[in-house]
């Protein structure tokens, strides 16, 4: 049985935002990684497995597929609706692909798809193109 795909299926929109949920999802692919590299060793690296083997964190992942997914969102590719988030009734400056981060007065709120991914749009835009393929 596959652990990636039951892991990443809607991970886009379900992002643990907590340590503790946060590490006890990387610990199933910390394991994976002593499986696949047969070193059980409580001294050894577990990064270096990983690094070793070339996989990203499952939080990477989650970054990488919530870029992803903003990006088609933002270009048509998807059928969702941000209009509540992007601006095109203000100028902007440089492009039109600006958006503005709603308020979060809760925590909970603010880790949610859209308060999230726009934040990471912000940061990662010059970057973006390289992401999609």
């Amino acid at each position: 049985m596959l652990v990636r795909p039951i892991f990443e299926y809607a991970s886009t929109v379900w992002d643990p935002h907590t340590q503790t949920n946060i590490s006890q999802m990387e610990a199933v692919q910390w394991r994976a990684a002593w499986f696949v590299k047969g070193d059980y060793r409580t001294t050894s690296s577990t990064s270096q497995k990983l690094k070793d083997l070339g996989w990203q964190t499952l939080q990477e992942r989650r970054t990488h597929l919530k870029l992803v997914m903003v990006y088609r969102i933002v270009h048509g590719l998807a059928d969702i609706p941000c209009t509540a988030y992007h601006p095109s009734a203000i100028n902007t400056r440089g492009h039109s692909l600006k958006f503005v981060v709603p308020f979060c007065r809760l925590d909970i709120y603010r880790h949610t798809f859209f308060p999230s991914g726009i934040r990471l749009w912000k940061r990662y835009q010059s970057t973006l193109p390289l992401l999609t393929h």
